[in-house]
């Protein structure tokens, strides 16, 4: 089991943060995940409290001026593997993030609504993109978060959270 957050300027050793820039177009990423050298990070695509397969990510995300970011924003994971130029999407793109801005994160991790918090990962898209138990993330990969937003995440206000129950950290 290994922590992944990022909580108002704080963040897990594996996890770094970046703004994204409203105006351009597509998606940016807001959250990237690298494991330290010598370890792979294994994110289950299901846990024991949910119904459904995905990972579940608990989050608060919110601008500047401390509102939520816009619930019609997009949200999905991307993998890097090392030699790709691009990262390529691994998860079920979520076109409205309304579940987040009217739920709590007590309320996102409870047994009954932990459901509206999943991610179903897959494989990537460029691979058929079918459903996979797990996706393993190597100390030489990324996994980003992306978002397309009309509003700016701002870090020092905003939470974010993947299940522990659903990762592993593991030496290669």
């Amino acid at each position: 089991m290994v922590d992944l957050f990022a909580v108002e300027g704080n963040s897990a050793d594996e996890v770094e943060t970046y703004p994204n820039v409203p105006a351009a177009p597509g998606a940016d990423a807001v959250v990237k995940i690298k494991p330290e050298r010598g370890l792979f990070i294994r994110i289950a695509n299901a846990i024991a409290k949910a119904s459904r397969m995905g990972v579940p990510v608990y989050s608060k995300l919110r601008d500047t001026d401390g509102n939520h970011i816009p619930t019609n924003t997009s949200a999905y994971f991307a993998l890097e593997v090392q030699g790709m130029e691009e990262p390529v999407k691994v998860s079920e793109k979520k076109g409205n993030l309304s579940f987040y801005a009217t739920n709590d994160i007590t309320t996102q991790r409870d047994t009954d609504n932990v459901d509206g918090a999943l991610f179903e990962l897959q494989e990537p898209e460029t691979q058929g993109g079918e459903p996979v138990s797990a996706l393993r993330v190597r100390d030489i990969d990324a996994l980003y978060f992306k978002i397309d937003s009309a509003a700016e995440v701002d870090w020092s206000q905003s939470e974010f959270y993947i299940d522990s129950e659903a990762t592993d950290e593991r030496e290669l």
